[in-house]
């Protein structure tokens, strides 16, 4: 099992769910469909979501918010530990694993005009992102 990694995935209008997954990029950019982008998940410590770096330019349907960010993911997204000594994805942790659901569970996209909303008024104007729901 040293080859696989335990991570969260996220496809839109989907409940994340846990999947162990091949290490290294062939297995990521398979997951995302396409090149691949790392972002520091807000609020978890050494984790990462990887998605699809072209995500919004190709279409893809708009799977959550991440308003620290101010913005939006497109497509399936993978959430996976991060090492910082190697620079390697590890397999995520129980309470890592808890705290990205949750996280995923408050921010999911319910629907394409919550998305024009919150870009074009803010993301201050969508209720549900007040720090306190977004509490770990």
């Amino acid at each position: 099992m040293k080859n696989k990694i335990k991570v969260v995935v996220k496809r839109p209008q989907e409940k994340a769910f846990v999947a162990e997954i091949d290490k290294g990029l062939a297995s990521l950019q398979n997951f995302v469909d396409g090149l691949i982008e790392c972002v520091e998940m807000p609020r978890v410590k050494n984790v990462d979501i990887i998605l699809n770096e072209e995500g919004k330019l190709l279409g893809l349907p708009f799977n959550f918010f991440l308003p620290e960010y101010r913005d939006v993911v497109a497509g399936t997204a993978v959430i996976a530990g991060f090492n910082p000594r190697s620079g390697n994805h590890i397999s995520l942790t129980d309470e890592q694993i808890e705290q990205a659901q949750r996280y995923l569970e408050h921010t999911s996209v319910r629907s394409n005009s919550e998305v024009f909303l919150a870009v074009q008024l803010g993301f201050d104007k969508i209720g549900r992102f007040n720090d306190s729901d977004l509490e770990m």
